[in-house]
């Protein structure tokens, strides 16, 4: 699946990327990203996603779904 057959499947808008992107799998945490994972950097009770965003990143993330645009992310994940 790409990251445009999820956006087209939802309400959500790409903020920037390549939508052809491979997606392999989803994860609203970081400790469990894997490889050419979308990352949902969802607020918890504790702690906003967004804390994590490196952390999913390091750990093959190569999309991120959030409420706010979560600003220039590195190329290559």
């Amino acid at each position: 699946m790409t990251l445009q057959d999820l956006i087209d499947r939802t309400p959500a808008r790409l903020a920037g990327g390549d939508p052809g992107i491979g997606i392999a799998g989803i994860a609203d945490h970081s400790k469990r990203v894997a490889d050419r994972f979308l990352f949902a950097a969802i607020d918890g009770h504790r702690a906003s996603g967004r804390e994590y965003l490196q952390e999913a990143l390091s750990r093959g993330a190569v999309a991120v779904l959030s409420r706010e645009n979560p600003g220039a992310l590195p190329a290559g994940g």
